[in-house]
């Protein structure tokens, strides 16, 4: 299991180079504590134009230890306080997750497509079951992780993660697999499971 803790920064129009700026010295400070952190952008789908800072860790214990060592770092404080004299968009989070399916693989994989599902808590476990076929399907410029949110607003999601080495072998997996017949049979076998409601392209940056 690994715990990813996600900020959501949508950007005032003028302002996204400060935000941006902010998202990059936050992400460093919270490296500095521990934290495995990248920072994102949507860029396409759902949200497009945020800036996403991601941070990562293997287990709660180790988030809530170096979540408060960074909350105290006089940088992170100035930071704040920046924020508050003078905003430069919108920030939403920290949301917190976990992965159920999969990891992260940050390194070799700075674009990744999210397709958030709808699912009962009772049908999890079957949706989940269908990610391997899917995985199955994929190539070695691409892997699949799947997480659950355990701070957010909507705790029924299902949120399946599709990583990619590039934009361009993310298009060309679409392509090869999104239409293929054998993955448009697991969607509608999915849809068994939870409606798809949402999904976007996020590229580290």
């Amino acid at each position: 299991m690994t715990v990813i803790s996600a900020r959501i920064i949508q950007p005032t129009i003028g302002k996204t180079a400060v935000a941006l700026q902010r998202a990059r010295d936050a992400a460093d400070i919270m490296a500095r504590h521990g934290a495995k952190v990248r920072v994102n952008k949507i860029a396409a789908g759902d949200g497009a134009g945020s800036i996403v800072v991601l941070s990562a860790y293997p287990d709660f214990a180790t988030t809530a230890r170096v979540f408060e060592s960074y909350q105290k770092d006089p940088d992170f404080q100035k930071l704040l306080q920046e924020r508050e004299l003078d905003p430069a968009g919108t920030m939403v989070g920290p949301l917190v997750a976990r992965t159920v399916y999969g990891d992260i693989s940050w390194d070799d994989h700075p674009v990744t497509m999210h397709r958030i599902y709808k699912v009962e808590k009772a049908k999890l476990q079957d949706a989940i079951s269908i990610l391997p076929d899917i995985e199955k399907l994929s190539d070695d410029t691409s892997g699949v992780m799947a997480i659950v949110p355990t701070f957010g607003p909507d705790m029924d999601r299902l949120t399946v993660v599709y990583q990619f080495t590039s934009i361009t072998a993310a298009g060309e997996q679409i392509d090869r697999i999104g239409m293929s017949e054998e993955f448009q049979k697991l969607v509608i076998k999915a849809h068994g499971s939870g409606t798809l409601v949402s999904a976007r392209m996020v590229v580290a940056i």
